[in-house]
């Protein structure tokens, strides 16, 4: 992944986006928007309409934003194990790409490093 490619960091919590950031910025990515609800998603993404890559985390997929990520290739989701609903939309909206909770610095740049 191109590390001037803009991402849109979608997590409800403060301190898990401020550690998303910081493991992002530690590889050299710095074009960073960040959301903190599923509403911000969506009216970022409406606003910002080339924005190429989205992390979002897994409890934030609902039935609003399903419509932005359908057939979005440059999606990361970011997912608890245990979190069988999210499981189940990423798989009906055919979403490959997902990260399960603990990981580290180094399993999230190897993740982004597979997108183009």
């Amino acid at each position: 992944m191109n590390l001037a490619t803009p991402i849109l960091i979608c997590a409800n919590n403060d301190d898990f986006r401020s550690l998303l950031r910081e493991m992002l910025i530690k590889h050299g990515f710095f074009h960073l928007l960040e959301a903190t609800s599923s509403e911000e998603l969506i009216e970022l993404s409406l606003k910002e309409k080339k924005i190429p890559f989205i992390m979002v985390q897994g409890e934030l997929i609902n039935e609003g934003v399903n419509d932005i990520l359908r057939g979005k290739k440059d999606l990361l989701i970011l997912i608890q194990p245990s979190h069988t609903k999210t499981l189940a939309l990423t798989a009906r909206y055919g979403v490959e790409n997902f990260l399960s909770f603990p990981f580290s610095s180094q399993q999230l740049f190897n993740k982004l490093s597979k997108f183009s």
